[in-house]
């Protein structure tokens, strides 16, 4: 009488030859577990990437935040000075043009690598350099009477100068809290397909792995015996 395929089943298990099919499965779990743990390797790496940017991203914004506020306080000293003549506004000016200076180039190292923000900072730096160039033209100006500063500023063609340049950088920090959110979108994104292509990968291998420990640990017996013919 044949034997069933249950029976023919557990009698090719139990040859001698279901041990190394084991260890190969075994084997091919720990690969599948190792290329799962490199997956995930890079994906930390691509969320650390995504951190720096984040920070990168911040500094440019605070360093916009910064050349605003100088900006407006060179305003504030011109305003004061142009207004009333009082030396203090002097020293003041002189102060924030100083730091307006070091914001601004601070600003161009910091995107000096991102082509996405490269035409804005160009309007910056043209846009803050033609206002400096009104102000310490008029800040040359003798103060008497004070009103003759800020006559000469207002008669100026390029007076409007100051609000484009607020809207310079108003746009680029638009512009770059785009880019950061934009990133930080990407990044995730590709974080969580990352995460579940390793999870399943690790749950195919934890099946596999157990498949084959159980082949490699199935009780062997010697080579399979030739069928023999069935009788009537």
């Amino acid at each position: 009488m044949s034997l069933s395929w249950f029976d023919a089943t557990v009698k090719v298990l139990r040859h001698r030859a279901a041990r190394p099919m084991g260890m190969q499965l075994i084997a091919a779990a720990l690969a599948l577990l190792c290329s799962a743990a490199l997956l995930l390797g890079l994906n930390i790496f691509a969320l650390h990437r995504q951190v720096i940017a984040d920070r990168e991203a911040d500094k440019i914004i605070e360093q916009l935040d910064e050349t605003a506020n100088h900006m407006l306080a060179i305003e504030v000293a011109v305003r004061g000075y142009a207004l009333f003549g009082n030396p203090k506004m002097m020293d003041r000016y002189r102060v924030e043009t100083a730091q307006l200076r070091r914001a601004v180039a601070t600003l161009d190292s910091l995107t000096a690598a991102i082509a996405d923000l490269k035409p804005a900072m160009a309007r910056i730096r043209r846009t803050v350099g033609l206002r400096m160039a009104i102000v310490s033209h008029a800040m040359e100006l003798p103060p008497d009477p004070p009103i003759r500063i800020a006559m000469a500023m207002r008669k100026d063609p390029d007076h409007g100068s100051i609000d484009n340049t607020r809207s310079a950088i108003a746009a680029m920090r638009a512009q770059a809290e785009t880019r950061r959110q934009r990133l930080a979108t990407a990044t995730e994104a590709k974080a969580v397909q990352s995460f579940a292509l390793a999870g399943a990968i690790i749950f195919v291998s934890i099946v596999i792995g157990a498949l084959g420990a159980g082949l490699a640990l199935f009780p062997a017996s010697g080579p399979l015996e030739p069928r023999q013919a069935s009788t009537r």
